[in-house]
């Protein structure tokens, strides 16, 4: 059986991420929505490959 989450679901791609870990602003927010459990992430593995790559 699935559970439904009430979270909004979100994708967050490259640029989002690294900026969220750079800058203040927007992209930081989600980051930290993410860390305190308010939203659920979706990202694919080739998102996971670039920012392993860029990082």
């Amino acid at each position: 059986m699935l559970i439904e989450s009430k979270r909004p679901r979100v994708v967050i791609d490259t640029n989002v991420f690294v900026s969220g870990l750079n800058f203040a602003g927007k992209p930081d927010e989600v980051l930290e929505l993410l860390i305190r459990g308010e939203i659920d992430v979706i990202i694919s593995p080739f998102i996971l490959s670039e920012i392993e790559r860029i990082l």
